[in-house]
């Protein structure tokens, strides 16, 4: 009822903003309970994007349909197969099909479209294929888009990588598994406990390989769980992200045998590096929804940190004043 109710208000020129801020915090804590509502989200959208150009601004839907989109983009990629995604997705298809021209105060909507949209095109590339003419069109509208670029690349058959070809039959051999866990290693390619960022570039490639086929194939990483605990406490932010985005995906699609995942967690809560510890309490939510047995440990963890925590922790925690 909490969701219904939020979701109607964001329709609101008065309460859309709070109505926005309540939702994203409900879907970061309760991502499932949200992904019921998909139908009503979709539903809200539906029939305004046909509007003129200038009215469909003048009624305030960008705001709108940003809102929502927001919301689809933190449900990733489990909203990829929901029943009711395309019922989602077609409203957002079908004002990239009416335009004929630019519109001013339509470019942050297109933006983070087009960014939503290449994560779908490596889960789903026939489902936005179809639209490859209207949305070549769209960057011609708007050049400056650059994530535009991006997904017309995806979807244009590009061969696979080396990595995106090994996982094409949804496994890797022993000796893949040993390479690829390898390229993981900062010690392989040369670097320090601190490296650069220069330094992990390396490593950082094979994590974007792993990122692109595990959306396919979520399966693969539990073949490289004790590679990738260890890039969760990196110094390099993109590799710590990264890293943290394949563990929690291993998580949600197989949640059992997940001891060691939880241990190296609560390290990283208690880590010296503040970097490091700042990434985990921003992750905290996640990670306590996943096991009812570690929940109270990282929820004590928490609420520690948000006592003796820097400022920092306590914004992210929203517990500064």
């Amino acid at each position: 009822m909490l969701v219904h109710r939020t979701l109607s208000e964001l329709e609101s020129e008065q309460l859309g903003a709070s109505a926005f801020v309540v939702l994203r915090n409900l879907t970061t804590a309760h991502p499932f309970v949200v992904m019921r509502y998909i139908p009503i989200m979709a539903a809200l959208l539906e029939g305004k994007s046909h509007f003129d150009p200038e009215q469909f601004i003048a009624e305030q839907q960008p705001r709108l349909y940003q809102y929502i989109l927001v919301i689809a983009d933190q449900l990733r990629p489990e909203i990829f197969k929901h029943p009711q995604f395309g019922c989602l997705l077609q409203p957002y298809l079908d004002i990239v099909s009416s335009l004929n021209r630019a519109v001013r105060g339509m470019e942050s909507l297109f933006s983070r479209l087009s960014e939503f949209l290449c994560h779908l095109a490596l889960a789903d590339q026939q489902r936005i294929a179809p639209y490859r003419g209207v949305l070549e069109q769209l960057s011609g509208y708007y050049p400056e888009i650059k994530k535009l670029h991006v997904l017309l690349e995806r979807i244009s058959n590009q061969p696979l990588t080396t990595v995106e070809s090994s996982a094409a039959v949804a496994s890797f051999s022993d000796q893949e598994v040993l390479q690829l866990s390898e390229k993981l290693r900062f010690d392989s390619v040369g670097t320090d406990v601190d490296p650069t960022f220069e330094q992990s570039q390396p490593v950082i490639e094979t994590l974007q390989g792993l990122d692109k086929v595990s959306l396919r194939v979520p399966s693969i990483l539990t073949a490289f769980e004790e590679p990738l605990l260890p890039l969760l406490s990196c110094n390099v932010a993109t590799v710590r992200n990264i890293a943290y985005r394949l563990i929690l995906r291993r998580l949600t699609h197989h949640p059992k045998n997940n001891e060691a995942i939880f241990e190296k967690y609560l390290q990283c809560l208690q880590a010296k590096d503040s970097t490091v510890v700042l990434a985990a309490v921003e992750h905290g939510a996640q990670f306590a929804l996943h096991s009812p047995r570690f929940k109270p440990s990282i929820l004590e963890s928490l609420f520690l940190l948000g006592i003796v925590g820097k400022q920092e922790v306590k914004k992210i925690l929203m517990l500064d004043s």
